[in-house]
């Protein structure tokens, strides 16, 4: 008679908090490419490999769900000081089924120029291939001093910036950004596998424009992206508008001045 197969849970209770700790990157690489394929293969009309992708999505998803029980916390307390991934990703929202569609981002937002930091060079990869698909130009940064330099030379419409980094992490890149009298405009969304509420308060108070969780559902991702994007190009827009008027402001001043000297004259 043959043994009864262990669960997955069972399995999971003999292996080491340490390593399932390092097994949940790898999963939130499995969920964001799952979920970038689906998107893909729904724009490109094949849906027969969707079912297929959508298995494999559901099978990370269970198992990020089944690590969040079974890692303690004093061990995500360790991650944090040695600047690691922490936390697992939220569940993303169901994925479009077969046959669904990916709504396309506001034709505002296309062709912005965009700068991607994560110290993972597969997170990167896969965030601007996701952007530049959408029309967007990407730059990608590994490192948040690489990240500021980039920044103070190149001219961007938008940053997405990870928390979670070695050496300079995500909140003191935002910290360095907001101080900077010629970047402090510039909008920034925090990305990152970390599924606190402080955290996403802490940035929103330091400036930040939006958070989104890693790996993000893509129409979520799309939507915040373009929404964030919307904005920034509405304020440019504006403040030409308002050097226009200033320049027209001084443009009539000195006709006026001009006037009145000839009549004195």
């Amino acid at each position: 008679m043959t043994a009864p197969q262990p669960s997955v849970e069972a399995l999971l209770h003999t292996l080491s908090p340490e390593f399932l700790h390092d097994l949940r990157t790898p999963l939130n690489q499995i969920l964001g490419y799952s979920e970038m394929l689906i998107e893909h293969a729904l724009e490109e009309e094949q849906s027969g490999f969707v079912p297929d992708l959508q298995k494999i999505h559901s099978a990370a998803r269970e198992l990020v769900s089944l690590l969040a029980h079974r890692v303690p916390p004093q061990r995500d307390a360790e991650a944090h000081a040695d600047g690691a991934i922490s936390m697992p990703a939220p569940l993303s929202p169901p994925l479009p089924q077969r046959g669904g569609t990916v709504e396309p981002p506001d034709s505002v937002a296309l062709k912005s120029a965009i700068l991607v930091v994560d110290d993972s060079r597969t997170n990167c990869e896969m965030l601007s291939r996701r952007l530049e698909r959408q029309g967007h130009v990407t730059v990608k940064a590994e490192s948040g001093l690489e990240a500021l330099e980039r920044a103070r030379v190149q001219e961007f419409d938008l940053v997405l910036l990870d928390i979670m980094m070695p050496e300079m992490d995500g909140f003191a890149v935002l910290q360095t950004l907001k101080a900077d009298a010629m970047l402090r405009n510039l909008p920034v969304i925090m990305i990152s596998a970390l599924d606190e509420l402080e955290s996403v308060a802490r940035c929103i108070e330091m400036g930040a424009e939006d958070y989104l969780p890693k790996p993000s559902n893509p129409i979520l991702f799309n939507a915040r992206v373009s929404a964030v994007l919307e904005r920034k190009h509405a304020h440019d827009r504006e403040r030409s508008l308002f050097q226009q008027l200033q320049c027209s402001n001084r443009r009539l001043q000195d006709l006026e001045k001009r006037y009145a000297d000839l009549i004195v004259r």
